[in-house]
């Protein structure tokens, strides 16, 4: 049976949840990933060439299917955030974020007063165009059930994570291995011991303060070992990296055997 709990709750209760990174621009891709099963898609508009228009019809096509987007923000401005959330995402991912008032900014342009100081228009999107709603009971509903996501990727972030960490409207967060790496001074090179010790130190505080720590599980025993090491956020890879697999994979099994009975 479907679990009737709201995304946010989840998260919070400490349920491991699966997403998967879409970043190619087309609402039936988001279909496809819907139906695959994961609990939300991520719309990577940071890296990627994603327009209002084909946001919000990707949040609807995913919509279609149950599953709520979250989306991965180009900035950490609030009327840029605001209209995102307007659209109907069930949150922001905020990559590098570098502090705690940073990290402070992205909860007040998520949240609606008292929590924050997003703009309040109860017939947008996300607020069915007002049909049927009560303005008040809106705006607390989507205070609960709306999720702040954290990317830290440098040594900035990391050591102010303490304060970034008190801050309580954030869900959760996940380290960036290559750029901390850049960040240190060692580009690439994520099992520097520097590098290494860093982003340890940095996960087992996301752990300690009782977030979600999130962690790239493209494969079953990458999914294990992000479990063993306490990640409840398991993102299973994006279409673009499945597709090109899927296909380089297939491609070279088939020239093999080809080349077998030529």
């Amino acid at each position: 049976m479907k679990d009737t709990k709201d995304l946010r709750t989840r998260i919070r209760e400490g349920e491991v949840v699966l997403h998967a990174m879409l970043r190619l621009p087309e609402p039936a891709i988001a279909e496809i990933i819907a139906l695959s099963g994961v609990d939300y898609i991520t719309v990577d508009n940071e890296h990627f060439g994603f327009n209002d228009e084909t946001i919000l019809n990707i949040i609807r096509a995913a919509n279609l299917h149950g599953v709520p987007c979250m989306v991965r923000v180009t900035n950490l401005e609030p009327e840029y955030i605001s209209r995102i959330m307007d659209m109907g995402a069930i949150g922001i991912l905020a990559p590098q974020v570098d502090s705690y008032e940073e990290a402070l900014k992205v909860v007040k342009a998520v949240k609606f007063a008292p929590e924050g100081t997003r703009g309040f228009c109860p017939i947008s999107r996300a607020a069915s165009f007002g049909y049927g709603i009560d303005p008040i009971a809106y705006a607390r509903e989507m205070n609960q059930k709306t999720i702040v996501g954290l990317m830290i990727e440098s040594k900035a972030g990391i050591e102010d994570l303490d304060r970034i960490l008190t801050i309580d409207e954030i869900d959760c967060i996940s380290v960036g291995p290559s750029d901390v790496s850049n960040s240190y001074g060692y580009p690439g090179q994520i099992d520097h011991p520097v590098v290494k010790a860093a982003i340890d130190g940095a996960r087992a505080k996301i752990l300690a303060a009782g977030k979600s720590l999130c962690g790239l599980s493209g494969t079953p025993q990458k999914a294990v070992n992000e479990l063993k090491e306490g990640s409840k956020g398991l993102l299973i890879g994006s279409d673009l990296q499945i597709l090109t697999a899927g296909f380089e994979n297939i491609v070279r099994e088939v020239k093999k055997l080809a080349e077998e009975y030529c």
